[in-house]
Order: C-alpha cells, then structure tokens, then sequence
C-alpha cells in the first residue's frame, strides 16, 4: 500500500502553492508561496511562504508543514504571531490543501 501511495506525486507544488495562497491570503494579509518540498518518506510538504500585512507594510517569512491525513487532505496549522494575530487567530490558523478524489460519478 505505501508503494502505491509514494509512487503517485500527490499534488504538484504549483498546485500545492496555488491552494496555499488561496487560503491564507486574508484580510489585511496576503500570502506569497516563496518554495514547496514534498517528501515522500514523511507524507508531507514543506511550504515556505512570505505574507505582506497592508496594515503596516511589514513582510514576514515563515514555514509550515503539511501532513497526510490518509485521506488526501494535508494539513498544518501557522503558529507565527504577526500571522495569526491580525487575523483574530491566538494560537494558530488551519490551513489545508485537499488532493482531488478519484471518485468518478
């Protein structure tokens, strides 16, 4: 079962960065995907992005990692502060990207 799974490239990182950006550009925030990684050993994908708060004109760097629920979700939660503050968020944001299913109607 591992073989199968590790040998399909779940998502592309332009796909991955794409559904990133598109959930965490928010508010006063918007998010740029500056590198994905992917590895197959761990299940998961590294995003490093940067982010622009207009508020204060201030760009910040950070990076999250994306789990493999099994499902086809990955997903990870931003700790930063100057991220999740202005956002409402005390402790951490969701952020996820979804795999399409392979359920044909």
């Amino acid at each position: 079962m591992k073989q199968g799974l590790a040998s399909q490239q779940p998502l592309s990182p332009k796909e991955v960065a794409r559904q990133f950006e598109q959930s965490t550009t928010l508010g006063t925030i918007t998010t740029t995907v500056k590198d994905v990684r992917y590895s197959a050993e761990a299940e998961a994908y590294r995003v490093s992005f940067s982010w622009v708060d207009s508020a204060s004109g201030k760009t910040w760097h950070s990076d999250v990692r994306l789990d493999h629920d099994g499902f086809g979700v990955y997903y990870g939660q931003i700790r930063n502060g100057p991220f999740i503050q202005p956002l409402g968020y005390k402790e951490a944001f969701p952020v996820a990207v979804t795999t399409p299913s392979s359920f044909e109607d």
